[in-house]
C-alpha cells in the first residue's frame, strides 16, 4: 500500500553566470521546498515520490528522489486517503 505524503526539504541552489565571491557567500543558500506525492520507496538513504499512479501500480509524471541524511528533510506528513481508494493496493 502506498502513502500520499508531503515532504519539506532543502534543495540545492546554482548560478550559471560570473558572480563575485562575497555575493555567493552572502546570498546563495539552499532553498526550502515541498513535494507532494505517492511514497514509492523509502530507504535509509532516500525517499522516492511520484505524482501519478494508476490502478495497475504504474507511475508517471514527475518522480523525485530526495536524499536523506544531514538536515535535508525537515518534515514528512501523511494524508488521509478516502477509504477504498488505493490504486496500487
Amino acid at each position: 500500500m502506498l502513502r500520499l505524503v508531503r515532504v519539506k526539504f532543502l534543495d540545492s541552489c546554482t548560478h550559471d553566470h560570473w558572480t563575485a565571491l562575497p555575493t555567493i557567500r552572502k546570498e546563495m543558500t539552499s532553498i526550502p521546498c515541498q513535494a507532494v506525492g505517492w511514497l514509492v520507496e523509502e530507504t535509509d538513504k532516500e525517499m522516492k515520490l511520484s505524482s501519478l499512479i494508476n490502478e495497475f501500480g504504474q507511475v508517471s509524471g514527475m518522480t523525485i528522489v530526495i536524499p536523506k541524511g544531514g538536515h535535508i528533510i525537515e518534515d514528512i506528513r501523511g494524508f488521509e486517503i478516502q477509504e477504498g481508494y488505493n490504486p496500487a493496493d
